[in-house]
């Protein structure tokens, strides 16, 4: 058996998201003799699956979009269309925040994070998606301590972005 300790985990996420998942696997190949290249994407789906991410986006067809690419790298993700569902869905504390700036409940996606991070009362990192970085949405996300980014978003700059903030979070 392989112990798969923080260090491991931050390389093989890095290793993730510089090259995907086989480059991840091949990297802990060649760091565990003897491991078979599924086996090394068993520990890679392991390690990239570690982190819970709670994504509000009232535009069903985006939230989903936004799922597959997460899910693909392993995250776990609850959806909720709005914060009154988010609320509802936590069971744990997510790692993550991922937040729509524009909801449809009369709450902005700044708002919402805080209401949640009061709630479970935890500083959880976040996201915010919005087409609008004009300088009071910055200096929002600078008080709020949450980051932006812009819509449409890169599904390479999404991905990036989510692991730095998780892996920052957790040091």
């Amino acid at each position: 058996m392989f112990a798969i300790d923080d260090s491991t985990v931050s390389i093989v996420r890095a290793r993730f998201n510089e090259g995907g998942r086989d480059a991840a696997a091949s990297w802990l190949c060649s760091q565990w003799l003897g491991l078979s290249h599924a086996a090394a994407l068993d520990v890679v789906n392991k390690a990239m699956s570690k982190a819970n991410i709670l994504l509000i986006e009232d535009d069903r067809p985006q939230a989903e979009l936004l799922e597959l690419f997460l899910s693909e790298c392993g995250y776990r993700v609850v959806i909720a269309q709005n914060i009154k569902g988010a609320m509802a869905s936590i069971s744990e504390a997510p790692d993550l925040i991922i937040a729509d700036y524009h909801l449809h409940d009369d709450i902005n996606g700044f708002d919402g994070v805080e209401y949640i991070r009061k709630y479970i009362g935890q500083s959880i990192p976040a996201i915010i998606l919005t087409g609008n970085t004009c300088a009071n949405i910055v200096r929002k996300a600078r008080e709020s301590e949450c980051y932006i980014i812009h819509k449409p978003c890169k599904v390479p700059v999404l991905l990036s972005t989510v692991a730095k903030v998780i892996e920052n979070h957790q040091q």
